[in-house]
């Protein structure tokens, strides 16, 4: 059977993401570049958040280190919001969440037997993942997230990130990160740690801009 992120990209976004930008003097003839390529990068963003999820869920521990949790949850939200005020545009936004291992749990336990500096800190891996500069480790070495923020940035789009995971002693930590390519093509990313939220999983936040020049946005 077709994987979950390929059953949702090719039957429900790409042909609701078409519906909702198509301008009715559109032809499937001659599509404007700009329109093809902002669903091919809201195809993606989709594709990678939601493959992502296998990740939370590993089928197997890294010794022993990174519990998981009890209940295996995700969530996938896809929606737009109306502009105004200092933003006219409205947005696409795309909401993946969990409940799983978080990222720091997910690649830690890689990373310390991969990468040349194993002093890496949690921190520094969220930083690294958002900016794109996470250092080798396996095949997929953070791939998915690169493609993510590519698209992101091609779009000149938002991406907000929140993940906290726990190890065997405890020890629990919570990371919001931010990145906006609004206005610069060579955005950095915001991390910080957040002590007040009691959160083991990761929340990941796609917010497009819809230009005016794709036509009025449908409402259904």
């Amino acid at each position: 059977s077709l994987k979950l992120g390929v059953e949702l990209v090719n039957y429900q976004v790409r042909p609701w993401v078409k519906r909702l930008l198509r301008h009715p003097n559109d032809t499937d003839d001659k599509p404007e570049t700009s329109y093809k390529r902002l669903i091919d990068d809201i195809t993606v963003i989709t594709y990678q958040l939601v493959e992502n999820l296998s990740y939370a869920f590993p089928t197997r521990r890294f010794r022993h280190e990174y519990l998981l949790t009890p209940t295996r949850k995700s969530y996938v939200q896809l929606y737009t919001t109306g502009g105004g005020g200092d933003d006219p545009e409205g947005k696409l936004h795309l909401v993946v969440a969990d409940t799983g291992i978080g990222i720091v749990g997910s690649l830690k336990p890689k990373l310390r037997y991969a990468a040349e500096d194993r002093s890496l800190d949690s921190e520094s891996i969220i930083d690294q993942l958002m900016s794109r500069s996470l250092p080798p480790y396996g095949r997929g070495a953070g791939g998915g997230y690169k493609k993510i923020i590519d698209a992101v940035g091609r779009s000149g789009g938002e991406f907000f990130l929140t993940t906290g995971s726990t190890d065997l002693e405890g020890t629990r930590e919570v990371f919001r990160a931010s990145l906006s390519c609004r206005q610069t093509s060579a955005p950095n990313p915001t991390v910080d740690t957040d002590t007040n939220l009691h959160f083991i999983g990761t929340t990941a936040h796609a917010a497009i801009p819809l230009k005016q020049r794709f036509g009025e946005i449908s409402k259904n």
